[in-house]
């Protein structure tokens, strides 16, 4: 069976993956994060959606999650491994106006739909 390259996971991980995975039912997990920029402050505010996107293109070097996805072994006859994968901006970057917020609210905005 021919591999692609890629960083394998340890044995722990991925039997966190495989677990997690069976006890959803097959449906795959989601990572998600959101950032809140204060748009009054600093000199070089985040206060635009493009502002936004370059703000994070310019630092997934340091984040190797958001430059890398997951790959399973057909049949799961090995362990997952990372593979390095583009980012879509367009895909995976949503910018929204907020005004002022709580907590709650933030988290309100970003729950996933019932």
């Amino acid at each position: 069976m021919a591999r692609k390259s890629g960083t394998g996971l340890s044995a722990r991980d991925a039997v966190y993956v495989f677990g997690d995975e069976a006890s959803r039912g097959d449906t795959p997990s989601i990572m998600s994060h959101f950032y809140v920029f204060d748009t009054r402050q600093g000199r070089t505010p985040v206060a635009t959606r493009a502002h936004a996107v370059d703000w994070i293109l310019r630092r997934t070097h340091r984040t190797p999650a958001l430059r890398r996805r997951l790959h399973r072994v057909p049949g799961d006859l090995d362990y997952p491994y990372w593979v390095e994968a583009g980012i879509d901006p367009d895909h995976h970057i949503e910018f929204r106006r907020i005004g002022q917020t709580t907590r709650t609210h933030l988290h309100r905005l970003f729950e996933p739909p019932r």
